[in-house]
């Protein structure tokens, strides 16, 4: 905490540990109530302006039963701070995804909320509804504060806001009925991976490297 804010710092390292070289640091946390349908959630952020991420999102709790409680995400929004020149190297007799492009420069601005049916014993294939890409706005997440909103309407209805005005609906591929806890993380995706410290940001100062969140408040709508 820094003057009130929530800073999550994005480093490069260089650790060893149980036998495997770690060369960056994030951060990740996860709230132990629930959000439900019915409440509405938001967050003031400002994403680090590192290649790494700013995200405020939600999850199921881990249930064995994928049929009573499957497994999804909510992704308010995510965001990087720059493009890196890099991607994961894929594995032998394997090419680097298609996706991977245009999701890099996705992410570089505007909210970039997802609604996720994620893989599980009862969903073979992961399903992403996204936000259409001539609603997810031009601002840059990462040069200023802005507050990223979530109405959970209905089990079919996810809405979401920017600064406080409506911005889109999102009705995902199955209803959204479980409470699920919200997560803030910073960290790095195989689609903008690291290249060189200075290029990635991270010979920046603390403040930059970090996503701030101002605040966060949930509260149960009538």
């Amino acid at each position: 905490m820094v003057d009130g804010e929530l800073w999550m710092e994005g480093k490069k390292e260089d650790v060893v540990f149980e036998g495997r070289t770690w060369t960056h640091t994030g951060a990740i946390l996860r709230s132990h109530a629930l959000m439900q349908p019915g409440m509405y959630t938001e967050a003031k952020m400002k994403t680090t302006t590192t290649i790494m991420s700013g995200t405020f999102w939600m999850q199921t709790p881990q249930d064995p039963n994928c049929e009573t409680v499957p497994k999804t995400e909510l992704d308010v929004t995510e965001s990087i701070g720059r493009a890196s020149s890099n991607t994961k190297p894929p594995l032998e007799g394997e090419s680097v995804p298609e996706w991977y492009e245009k999701t890099r420069i996705n992410f570089l601005q505007g909210i970039n909320a997802t609604a996720r049916q994620r893989q599980d014993g009862c969903t073979e294939k992961a399903i992403n509804i996204e936000t259409p890409k001539d609603l997810s706005g031009t601002f840059s997440p990462s040069e200023n504060f802005h507050v990223y909103g979530f109405h959970w309407r209905t089990p079919t209805q996810l809405d979401f806001f920017v600064d406080g005005k409506f911005n889109h609906t999102i009705v995902p591929s199955i209803p959204f009925e479980n409470p699920m806890a919200l997560i803030l993380a910073i960290e790095i995706y195989d689609f903008n991976w690291p290249s060189d410290a200075k290029k990635d940001g991270f010979m920046a100062s603390k403040k930059d490297r970090s996503t701030r969140y101002q605040w966060i408040r949930t509260w149960k709508t009538e």
